[in-house]
């Protein structure tokens, strides 16, 4: 829940303004960015001596911190940069900035999107513009297509091929050519009978052999439309005329404009016809309500609409005025004009009105209520006419108590500050060429301006794949928009000359920045609202403070729009918080302000090396007419300050790109008066005669790749070409090559075809290099990089015992009819620890994510570190390593420690409480091989015990990718258990006592594990084995114990059987002489269940080792030697032996080679020695398969299919996928990996509303797969999703296998076949 928060004192608060090189990256790639902190009132740039330090995290697509890095200020900019590895996860990425130190209140950011995709640059950009926003079965739809090249010349000519998909099919298709003026419009209407909302349009376009495709969503709404309802100033005010703003959107998250009536609820008679939504799928419309009545909206368009919307109903004690306003924005230095309607009863009473900019008062207005309406006023004092940007007018009543609230917008003087550029490029500017950029800043009077400019040249074919409305904000917008309101899209139009720009600004702060009082208890808040109760303004707990000479008491401040579902009521965020009734300079009565530091020494974090500017240079052993290097952000400047002359300058190299290159500039003014502005520029990098070779990104092995070569004659004379092709022969075979010669006459175009086959069945990149020259003498030639992703999976088919000296085991192996890559691996172990050493450098990682997957990393090095320091032949090199990474695994785990005690996922309140026992337990391990902090530690302990509750404990119900889903008694024994393994009994009595009367009657062995544990931790060593003989019951022949229920984390499969026999054989070593055969047997299936150091699951992992240390610490060594025989089918492969010292893993030497496909053979070990003794054996057969067998028991099915098999170049196929559990159970986070052939380009913006729509959670693009990503599924529950991809490049291909499998049982997978699809050149 939110906890009271203080507003921040005006005159030390900063806002934090972000901005990134661009929007779109490629794994690799140098993402660059800057922050600029200037006073939210003044706009004054952070003082130099402040001391503020920025900590920027890189949050991935599940939510979890990926990156961070911690960087300077330096004039009041703070910048860094992150270099993308080449195997980052692709998807949707936020880049977030937080401050620490300073004198002043630290700068709130606002987060920056990205997204992280491979992907060709486009040679065409191609623009779909719907001429209205929604439409529902049978509506005629109409778009606008515009194209342009990189070079930004229009393909005139240029075949269009347009399409309209519903329902997956096409229900309209058409063909025209570009004309000059590069745009062209599409009409056609839907079918009457749609079942679902995923419908699509997509056009291809063909400019002489270069192909571009775009798929863009069509706002389809079926029966149900999400229309939010936002009453001016609050509540409605019965007869009075209310204006009344809307937004309505698909349940995908698209903006639809509406058209509806207003009409009584009761008799349906209408109020206000034809209400129009007018941008972003925003309006508004003004009534008078009668006392009583309800109200509710009929939407006429899109057609279709079967629910009506009701309007939110007048309060009981419904306000007795209205505050509006008569403007959509103000003029710069217009006077703010407010008006005032009130009811009759308020006659003679005096209101006061009051104007803000953030929490700063401008100017109070107080008015005698007359008997007619409206009462106007006026702020036109000094104050009030010099403040730009959101302003805030609150009307109080005659008690002083705030009852409406309204923002305005006074446009800012866009004269204070100008920016111009100016872009020097050698004549006939071509690819590696030095470029200068020069930026010029004047003041309000036209000279020289001192200001801190930020600069970025990229390429602005990337920029442009991005749609127009969700392109990044400049620097006005930012400054004047962002902290105001929830979503900045469309962010340009609202400071423009656009007509239609005031409108949009009001419309947009009547939604996005609405607010509204509630006066309640803030426990009553809670209760009520939930996790709709925000952030809160004021809140004083026990005390009364004097607001315009009226005592309140808790009172609190909230805003939320109204849906069709929710409640009336949400918090509203603290930044859009004014100091509720206080004139600046009054005090807030009984409140204590928050401490800030004195002035003084400050010792500032450590900052990580950072980028403030990047020039992009060229590569000494460049080649004059080969081109290789095609980096897009050119040149990066966070803060170039301006000359006297009012001019920054900086020189850069261009790459060898053949694109129009975007240059933008962001400024402020370095001064007390602050002023911000930008300005906009771009050039063409260009030749004569060039190439545009078109390669996938990712082939397997078989492929054939068909690359299509674009020929581009921009000379002046006709030319012959002729292209060939270079690969490496180890990995790829040219299947012929383009016609010798291709005729071209003066600034035309052509194509030719080149195909290859792949064949290299390895995991490798690769580059393939195209030439073309001309018989005049030009040529080109464009290296491309091509990754070559395996063909097959690993797959290991495993078994595993006891070996003793009565007789040899034997082990049946049946092999499948295909495979490659083939190996077997033969061990015994002398120890229980024999394996962990190779199992346990894989462990030691770099830690990520929340605390549970900073855990998954953390926890099994801490594991290693406790083995490392009982045993001597450990390699120093990996001991530090592994210190190293529990440094930093410690210090990301206690950043997630609740504020008020315990631990939760992202450090955010309440903590969780098995988490929290599952952290406890982690700390006290930790302890044994690393300084913890005890004060923490004790904390976290006294925390968790002051969570009892009865004979339990107090649950919070979040739930996260299973952890936290189990029931309440396997929770409250996974925390006593934690409990008392740190050695706390005290005050746990009765819910041991409770446990224990649970436990003798259950048939969970998970359950009763760990009662067991909690028995012999606390001395019950009765009850213990008591309850330890029960689990004995349950141990299989192979050593497995069965039985469980659902563990802490919901796990299932061998992850559950790992964790519920660990527990066991930790009970069991309790009683080493009653249960000596039994744990032997558990440590024998153990040991043959790793994989990698990996056992399943995170908590398999942790509990498994855990187990096997203690068994290494209790067992002793065989005192007589021992010799092993190794045969398969009857032909001896190996001989091994041991003796007391033998502690290392013992292998035999791989018998691959006596295996065929298909066939069935047996592997015998035998064992002789002079004394009885049995040692674990594993063999492990390994191998690559294209399609893996699923696994039995998988808990759910996987369907992914195309929705056909060929396609034309340019096509836009669409992926099925389909999901069910098979389970009687719950299913916690389940994952679907869809293998994309290598012909293809996802849709990554399709994606992203499938999870806007909540079809799928998240997703994540790894390589040649998209990962799908479900928070659970119900019993025998199923979802489904679609999404698209560009058939982008001509071939065969095929993609990797499909499978799906759930979070925590990540063993057992349900695989498909690979998907294949024939891309037809066009």
């Amino acid at each position: 829940m939110p906890q009271p928060q203080w507003v921040m004192p005006e005159q030390l608060r900063y806002s934090s303004h972000v901005a990134t090189d661009k929007q779109f990256y490629k794994p690799g790639d140098m993402l660059y960015f800057r922050a600029a902190l200037l006073h939210a009132f003044t706009l004054a740039p952070l003082p130099a001596t402040d001391g503020i330090s920025a900590r920027a995290e890189f949050v991935g697509p599940s939510g979890d911190t990926v990156h961070a890095v911690t960087c300077g200020v330096q004039d009041a900019v703070a910048a860094g940069s992150w270099h993308l590895p080449e195997g980052v996860v692709g998807g949707d990425y936020q880049l977030r900035l937080s401050y620490t130190g300073g004198f002043r209140g630290l700068p709130k950011a606002t987060p920056r999107n990205f997204t992280v995709l491979a992907f060709r640059n486009p040679r065409l950009n191609v623009a779909v513009d719907f001429l209205y926003q929604g439409y529902g079965p049978g509506d005629a739809v109409a778009f606008t297509v515009a194209v342009t090249r990189a070079d930004a010349t229009v393909p005139e000519g240029a075949e269009l091929t347009a399409e309209a998909v519903v329902d997956g099919t096409q229900v309209w298709s058409a063909t025209t050519s570009l004309p000059q003026s590069g745009t062209t419009k599409f009409s056609f209407s839907l079918p009457t009978e749609i079942a679902s909302p995923d419908a699509s349009v997509r056009v291809v376009v063909d400019d002489k052999g270069t192909i571009e495709s775009k798929g863009k969503a069509l706002p389809l709404v079926l029966r149900r439309l999400d229309v939010a309802l936002y009453p001016e100033g609050g509540d409605l005010a019965p007869g009075l005329p209310n204006r009344v703003y809307f937004e309505a959107r698909t349940l995908s998250g698209l903006p639809v404009e509406i058209v509806a009536d207003l009409v009584d609820a009761a008799s349906l008679k209408p109020v206000v016809l034809n209400i129009l939504g007018k941008h972003e799928g925003r309006g508004s419309f003004v009534f008078t309500p009668a006392d009583g009545a309800a109200y509710e909206l009929i939407i006429k368009k899109p057609a279709g609409i079967e629910r009506a919307v009701r309007l939110p109903e007048a309060p009981g004690s419904a306000p007795k005025a209205v505050l509006t306003t008569n403007e959509q924005v103000f003029g710069n230095g217009d006077p703010v004009v407010a008006q005032v309607y009130a009811l009759k009863a308020l006659a003679g009473q005096t209101v006061r009105v009051v104007l803000r900019k953030r929490e700063v008062v401008l100017e109070e207005k107080t008015i005698t209520i007359g008997k007619s309406n409206p009462h106007t006023v006026s702020f036109s004092g000094r104050n009030a006419t010099k403040a730009d940007g959101v302003l805030v007018l609150t009307l109080y009543d005659a008690t002083g108590k705030p009852v409406a609230e309204r923002l305005a917008f006074r446009r800012p003087d866009s004269g204070a500050l100008t920016v111009r550029i100016a872009v020097e490029l050698p004549s006939g500017a071509a690819p590696g060429a030095e470029a200068q950029v020069r930026v010029r800043c004047e003041d309000a009077v036209g000279k020289p301006a001192q200001a801190v400019v930020g600069v970025v040249v990229t390429d602005a074919a990337v920029r442009r794949m991005a749609e127009p409305r969700k392109m990044l904000p400049r620097i006005e917008p930012m400054v004047y928009l962002e902290d105001e309101v929830d979503v900045l899209e469309d962010a340009e139009i609202y400071l423009s000359d656009d007509p239609r720009a005031a409108l949009a600004l009001d419309l947009l702060l009547g939604t996005q920045g609405w607010r509204r009082f509630a006066y309640e208890q803030w426990n009553d808040f809670l209760a009520k609202y939930k996790d709709k109760a925000l952030t809160l303004g004021v809140y004083a707990p026990a005390q009364q403070w004097e607001a315009g000479g009226v005592m309140h008491k808790n009172l609190i401040f909230a805003m939320a729009p109204m849906r069709l579902e929710d409640a009336p009521v949400a918090a509203m965020a603290l930044e859009r918080a004014p100091m509720l009734g206080i004139a600046a300079p009054a005090p807030m009565q009984g409140i204590v302000a928050p401490d800030f530091p004195r002035r003084g020494k400050l010792i500032p974090p450590p900052v990580d090396r950072c980028v403030r500017e990047y020039a992009h240079a060229r590569k000494p052993q460049a080649t004059h007419g080969e081109r290789e290097d095609f980096t897009e952000t050119l040149f990066w400047a966070a803060a170039l300050k301006t000359d006297a002359d009012g001019v920054a300058s900086s020189t850069f190299a261009l790459s060898d790109l053949v694109t129009t290159f975007d240059v933008f500039a962001d400024a402020f003014l370095d001064r007390a008066s602050g002023a911000v502005a930008s300005a906009s520029a771009t050039f063409v990098s260009t030749q004569p005669f060039y190439i545009e070779p078109k390669l996938p990104l990712y082939v397997t092995e078989g492929d054939t790749v068909i690359t299509p070569v674009a020929v581009v004659n921009d000379g002046g004379e006709a030319v012959k070409v002729h292209t060939t092709a270079t690969v490496d022969l180890l990995k790829l075979r040219l299947e012929g090559e383009a016609a010798e010669y291709l005729s071209l006459p003066a600034g035309s175009r052509g194509r030719q075809l080149i195909s290859a086959v792949v064949t290299d069945a390895n995991s490798s990149v690769t580059q393939m290099s195209f030439t073309s020259t001309t018989t005049s003498g030009l040529s080109d030639k464009v290296t491309l990089p091509i990754t070559i992703a395996p063909k097959g999976f690993p797959v290991s088919v495993t078994a595993g015992g006891m070996l003793d000296t009565k007789a040899p085991v034997k082990v049946p192996i049946e092999m499948p009819q295909s495979y490659s890559a083939l190996s077997v691996t033969t061990s015994l172990y002398p120890t229980p620890t024999a394996s962990l050493m190779k199992a346990l450098a894989a462990l030691i990682r770099e830690p990520y994510g929340c605390f549970e997957q900073t855990s998954s990393v953390t926890y099994p090095t801490v594991m290693a570190a406790r083995y490392f320091k009982t045993h001597s032949n450990v390699d120093p090199e990996l001991v530090e390593r592994a210190n190293t990474m529990l440094q930093k695994g410690y210090e990301r785990l206690v950043s997630f420690e609740s504020k008020d005690g315990g631990y939760e996922w992202f450090g955010e309140s309440p903590a969780h409480e098995a988490l929290t026992a599952y952290g406890l337990v982690e700390f006290l391990d930790m302890a044994e091989v690393f300084p913890v902090d005890r004060r923490m530690v004790d904390r976290t302990r006294a925390w968790l015990l002051g969570q009892r509750e009865d004979d339990g404990f107090r649950r919070n119900r979040k739930q996260l990718d299973t952890f936290g889903g189990a029931p309440d008694s396997t929770t409250n024994a996974y925390i006593v258990w934690s409990l008392t393994y740190a050695g706390i009994t005290e005050g746990l009595e009765a819910q041991i006592t409770a446990l224990s009367r649970e436990a003798l009657k259950s048939k969970d062995t998970y359950f009763v594990g760990l009662v067991a544990g909690i028995m012999f931790n606390t001395g019950r060593a009765d009850e213990g084995r008591r309850l330890s003989t029960f689990l004995v019951s349950n141990q299989r022949e192979s050593g497995e114990v069965g039985g469980s229920g659902p563990s802490i984390t919901l796990s299932s499969g061998d992850p559950l059987l790992v964790e519920a026999t660990s527990i066991a054989a930790l009970d069991w070593l309790n009683d080493d002489t009653l249960f000596a055969p039994h744990v032997e047997r558990a440590m024998a299936w153990l040991t043959s269940r790793c994989q990698d150091g990996f056992y399943g699951s995170t908590q398999g992992t942790v509990l498994a080792l855990k187990a096997i240390i203690a068994y290494d610490v209790k067992r002793a060594r065989p005192k007589v030697p021992f010799d092993f025989l190794l045969s398969v089918d009857g032909a001896e492969v190996g001989r091994a032996h041991m003796d007391r010292d033998t502690e290392q893993l013992i292998t035999f030497p791989d018998f691959a080679e006596n295996l065929t496909p298909g066939g069935h053979h047996v592997a015998e070990l035998s064992m002789s020695g002079s004394s009885p003794w049995a040692i674990p054996y594993s063999v492990a057969v390994n191998y690559i398969s294209a399609s893996p067998a699923s696994t039995a028991g998988c808990d759910v099915f996987l369907d992914a299919h195309l929705d056909r098999p060929q396609l034309r170049e340019g096509e836009i196929a669409r992926i099925n996928v389909g999901l069910r559990s098979v389970s009687d159970k719950p299913l916690g986070m389940v994952v679907a990996i869809i293998g994309i052939p290598g012909g293809f380009q996802v849709d990554a913006e399709r994606l992203r509303e499938q999870v806007t729509a909540g079809r799928v959670a998240y997703y994540e693009l790894v390589g040649p797969s998209v990962v799908l990503y479900w928070r659970g599924l119900p019993p025998h529950g199923t979802a489904s999703v679609a999404f698209e991809a560009k058939a982008s490049f001509p071939g065969t291909y095929t993609g990797p296998a499909s499978r799906a499998y759930v979070y925590y049982n990540s063993m057992a997978k349900h695989w498909l076949p690979p998907l294949q699809v024939t891309i037809q050149s066009a």
